[in-house]
């Protein structure tokens, strides 16, 4: 084979992968792409109260109703028996 039937070949060869490259794109492009919107996932928080904390600690009641009151969400604080 000579240089110019290798330049050939090579040439088509390329233009072929082109050709496939291109086709590949345009496939892809057509594609129609859809969102799909869920439902609100709103879940409520629980909050412990324990006796053993001073107030306005981290797991005083106190803590407990500013941290309910500030998220903006449906909550619920447990308080043990004896609290």
């Amino acid at each position: 084979m000579n240089q110019a039937s290798r330049l050939r070949v090579g040439n088509s060869q390329r233009a072929r992968q082109n050709r496939q490259a291109k086709k590949r794109t345009e496939r892809l492009s057509r594609r129609k792409l859809l969102l799909e919107q869920l439902e609100d996932r709103a879940l409520m928080t629980t909050f412990n109260v324990t006796a053993s904390v001073t107030d306005g600690a981290a797991g005083s009641l106190r803590d407990a109703i500013v941290t309910a009151n500030s998220n903006g969400q449906d909550d619920t604080i447990n308080l043990a028996a004896g609290t």
